[in-house]
């Protein structure tokens, strides 16, 4: 019994030991039954997944195995079950309380009876979670590492602490920078880093050990000398006395996205306040910038694909080597050089061997050389819109730069269709969509402007309503698509026929209103309308049809017809239907206007009688002089009033500003006439044989009594003195221009005079229908003349005026020239006479008599036979090459004064450095536009220009320090730029009049 009792308290104690080891062991222990319930757990495993010895008693292992681990758990349990295996070990995660996954060993041992069947299993749990995690990090870091190393995008470096030097790289940097392997390594970082100096890599390294770790975006410089953006990701290591880990990514595309946006932000901005050549050239810019080019230009083409509409250089182009100005200042792309093969292809060019290119055209004087270029098309529903190009590269170009031109191009054009697109809405609130005429919103607006612009400066204002006749026809025989066509036509032609400062707006339909401002009189205003009849009364042809019409139009003039913008165009309208009923195609006044117009005349006129008696009259003369010589070949007489309260007045230019021809303006051409023989005798008794010009009416000389008043008078002159009287014929309307004033004329052609035609307001048309007029020259007209320099249009029709009356051999009197610019384009342009204040005033006869005997000794003489200088073939040019030499002499002696004193005025220097003052910059952009623009050497000549006052500007301050040698250098250098800037002007080709002969002037 005892003995029993002993086995039993050993056993006990054994038990006690048991549990307090099973409870206190440092791993977690489990007994667990055949079905996976835990029996028994200790401490160690409860506090690993957070759950109480009470709470496991009433879970299986397989509850709180994670799903993933559980058929490895079991396949092994099958294999101990079946006495394949005693035991077993495994890796396995359980799931915690918390529900956080934990990583354990697990050892699962199988406990059987003697008999040998199996009882329960004994589990033994380490906790590895944090050895798992160790291995994790190892392993993602060493996959990570592998995979820089074997990647074939992202280049690697190994970079040594202690100097910065390169100990490792990896194939894909080689290829990235053009390096080799044995020539990457013994780098330094600084020998391939862009942004930071020596000095700032060692502070960043420094920064990277202090911190683990850094990841950043920089430069660096291929061999090439290629700037490439980078993006870095450096670890630091204390292993063999300090290592960098370095991986570098190719962020070229990161970077493209990066300055796109960019890109895009600043054309938003410009959206509103831009234009589309500020959108282009915020684009150029951008692209010379990401392409690492030093020329850009960009080119809006027409839908023909033949033509450019607008083109822009760069910032950089245009301060450095060229720039061009105006719509169609180019060449057609088909005649275009390499760079239209993007057009002829359709597709994106890169050529990268200009030199070697057998199909180039060569570039004209002035071009900047190229090396390399790549242009690229933007295509829109397969139409070629605009093309951008660039050039210059150190390197070659590639695809990758194709693809930022292209990035950059498609961004810009949707910007420049959004403009477009934004623009067209706005253009619509103010203008017909049809005509492209300002509409009744904007009219009533430019009426509200022009009333009190009137006010303020007390000219007239003309309002006019016009209305087709005939137009309903054309819809209804050829459809509405030629009627639009015709209106188009119509729009196009009476706005080209109106002053730079009048207003055509369509109302709808067919009906129209004229804002006519800055009007002397009622009378200009029907000049004008009349003039615009003349010129509808012109055939269109519209796809073949020929179509006719005319207008009734009504006028009222502000502030005669004192009346808001709403009641003046009321009056106008209702002005316009006494035109129709008066029998159509005429002008018609408001009852207002007409009776404070024919007023305004009865007083002025009965005024003008009393000016006989008074002795007020005046006749002065202007000289005429021929330009091809500049020698005085007449003078044009004309009366004045010397009136005593308005002073001074044209007496001819007051009749045309009444509009109807007074009915005693015949006694001031009778007048005239008699003082024009009178001084035709006083010269001849001072031995000055010159013609003599007189202004008459027209209706004047269809009298017979004015006829028999010349008679008179010249059966008085002595030998053939008649010959030298001409007479200018105020212009007609077509209806005098017929057979019987060509009768009249002749009449007086008989009798040894002359006759020349006034042309103010007429069209070439006009002039075409005066043919049979016995005339021996034309006059032009003087405010035409005078806008030929500043205005394209104004240029564009005295050309056609001036070659049409070449064809007809009928010499030109240009009228109004004021200045040296005009009278040189006017002899470039085979204009034969020359009258205006650039020569002299109008004089009375004493003094005209004094201005003749010295002519040779005037100024305005020497400057004009300056123009005929043997610098170039034209005028104009010679104008540009002498006003440019005065210049630089001015620099020179300015240079000279600042060495000798050593200082000098402000305000002198600024007014002879300042190119934005200087004569040239304004003939660069209006007349040698408007001559040259399509020249290619043009393109060049504004960047020379300016870099030439920069030269002088820096010379000015160089010229103040101490070193005399370098000031003489760039004071020569200066000289040859000068005289190369001379040159490109003198080889600039100008435009020749049609025919090579000029036409015979008569004796």
């Amino acid at each position: 019994m005892s003995s029993n009792t002993s086995s039993h308290d050993k056993y006990q104690q054994d038990l006690a030991s048991y549990r307090i080891i099973f409870q206190q062991a440092a791993i977690g222990m489990a007994k667990v039954s055949l079905d996976g319930l835990f029996i028994d757990v200790n401490q160690k495993l409860c506090a690993m997944v957070g759950y109480t010895q009470e709470e496991l008693q009433h879970k299986t292992f397989q509850d709180i195995t994670y799903a993933p681990d559980l058929d490895a758990d079991i396949a092994y349990i099958e294999k101990m079950l079946s006495k394949v295996i005693d035991t077993y070990s495994m890796e396995k995660r359980y799931i915690c309380k918390n529900g956080s996954l934990l990583w354990v060993a697990l050892t699962v041992s199988l406990v059987c009876l003697p008999s040998g069947e199996p009882e329960f299993f004994i589990s033994i749990i380490e906790d590895i979670q944090q050895r798992k995690l160790t291995e994790q990090q190892l392993e993602s870091s060493q996959k990570r590492l592998q995979a820089v190393l074997d990647a074939s995008i992202d280049g690697f470096w190994v970079i040594r602490a202690s100097d910065a030097k390169l100990m490792e790289v990896n194939d894909v940097y080689c290829k990235l920078s053009g390096y080799s392997r044995v020539e990457l390594l013994g780098m330094c970082i600084s020998d391939l880093e862009c942004n930071e100096k020596p000095g700032d890599v060692a502070r960043h390294m420094q920064k990277v050990i202090e911190e683990g770790g850094d990841v950043f975006v920089t430069k660096h410089r291929r061999k090439n000398n290629e700037i490439w953006p980078v993006e870095v990701t450096v670890t630091y290591s204390d292993i063999d006395g300090g290592r960098f880990f370095v991986v570098l990514r190719d962020a070229s595309s990161e970077y493209l996205h990066h300055e796109l946006l960019n890109l895009q932000v600043q054309l938003a901005e410009l959206m509103r306040r831009g234009s589309i050549k500020d959108l282009s050239l915020a684009a150029l810019d951008k692209a010379e910038v990401l392409t690492a080019s030093s020329i850009g230009f960009f080119h809006l083409i027409d839908s023909t694909e033949e033509y450019i509409k607008l083109q822009v250089w760069s910032t950089q182009t245009i301060q450095n080597f060229c720039s061009a100005i105006g719509l169609e200042a180019h060449y057609p792309i088909s005649q275009a050089g390499v760079w239209g093969d993007c057009v002829r292809q359709r597709q994106t060019v890169i050529h990268n061997d200009y030199k070697g290119l057998t199909h180039k055209q060569g570039l004209p004087p002035g071009h900047p050389g190229i090396v390399r270029e790549i242009v690229v098309p933007i295509i829109r529903n397969d139409k070629i819109l605009a093309i951008l190009g660039v050039g210059n590269k150190q390197v070659d170009y590639t695809a990758a730069d194709a693809n930022i031109l292209q990035s950059i191009g498609n961004v810009l054009f949707d910007y420049i269709e959004h403009k477009t697109s934004r623009e067209h809405i706005e253009f619509l609130a103010y203008y017909d969509a049809l005509t492209h005429l300002p509409n009744r919103v904007l009219l009533h607006d430019r009426l509200k402007h022009a009333i009190h612009k009137s006010m303020r400066g007390r000219e007239s204002l003309g309002v006019a309503y016009l209305d087709l006749d005939g137009f309903k026809p054309v819809n209804d025989l050829y459809g509405h698509a030629v009627g639009d066509s015709f209106l188009i036509a119509f729009a196009e032609r009476i706005t080209n026929s109106l002053r730079s400062g009048d207003t055509m707006a369509r109302l709808g339909g067919d009906e129209f209103a004229i804002i006519l401002p800055d009007l002397a009189s009622v009378g200009d205003a029907e000049q004008i309308l009349w003039r615009l009849l003349e010129i509808l009364a012109e055939p269109f042809f519209i796809q073949k049809h020929k179509i006719v019409v005319g207008a009734s139009i009504g006028l009222t003039v502000y502030p005669l017809d004192d009346s808001s913008p709403e009641d003046l165009l009321v009056h106008a309208d209702q002005a316009m239907y006494q035109a129709k009923w008066h029998g159509k195609n005429t002008v018609c006044i408001y009852d207002a206007t007409k009776n404070a117009r024919r007023h305004s005349t009865q007083k002025l006129m009965s005024e003008l009688k009393l000016a006989f008696a008074s002795n007020e009259l005046r006749m002065l003369l202007q000289p005429r002089i021929e330009l091809a010589t500049c020698q005085v070949v007449g003078f044009e007489a004309s009366p004045y009033w010397q009136h005593p309260q308005r002073g001074l007045i044209c007496i001819t230019e007051l009749c045309l500003s009444l509009g109807d021809i007074p009915q005693n303006i015949d006694i001031v051409d009778e007048w005239l006439f008699d003082q024009a023989v009178m001084q035709l005798i006083a010269w001849e008794a001072a031995n000055i044989h010159l013609p003599l010009n007189i202004n008459i009416n027209h209706n004047s000389l269809c009298n017979t009594t004015f006829l028999d008043l010349v008679k008179a008078r010249l059966s008085e002159l002595p030998g053939t003195l008649a010959t030298r009287l001409e007479i200018s014929i105020q212009r007609p309307t077509m209806a005098t221009a017929s057979e019987s004033l060509a009768q009249v004329l002749t009449d007086y052609i008989a009798l040894g005079m002359h006759f020349t035609l006034d042309v103010c307001g007429m069209s070439c048309s006009h002039l075409g229908q005066t043919y049979r007029l016995p005339i021996r020259k034309i006059k032009l007209d003087p405010k035409l003349v005078q806008e030929a320099t500043t205005d394209q249009g104004s240029y564009k029709k005295l050309c056609d005026l001036i070659n049409l009356a070449r064809e007809y051999r009928l010499p030109v009197i240009g009228q109004g020239i004021n200045d040296l610019e005009t009278t040189a384009l006017l002899t470039d342009l085979g204009c034969q006479f020359g009258q205006g204040k650039v020569f002299a005033n109008s004089l009375p006869a004493m003094l005209a008599s004094r201005w003749y005997q010295n002519w040779h000794q005037n100024p305005c003489y020497k400057e004009i036979i300056s123009l005929k200088t043997v610098h170039a073939h034209s005028a104009v040019l010679n104008l540009v090459i002498n006003s440019v030499t005065e210049w630089g002499n001015a620099v020179i002696k300015l240079l000279e004064t600042m060495v000798n004193a050593g200082n000098i005025s402000q305000d002198n220097s600024n007014l002879i450095l300042c190119s934005d003052q200087c004569p040239i910059s304004r003939w660069y952009e209006k007349l040698g536009t408007f001559v040259y623009g399509k020249n290619h050497r043009f393109a060049f000549q504004e960047a020379k220009h300016r870099s030439l006052h920069t030269t002088a500007y820096n010379l000015c301050k160089l010229v103040q320090t101490p070193d005399n040698e370098q000031t003489q250098s760039e004071i020569t250098k200066f000289k040859r730029q000068l005289a190369n800037f001379i040159d490109d002007i003198k080889h600039l080709e100008y435009p020749r009049p049609r025919s090579s002969e000029p036409p015979q002037v008569p004796n």
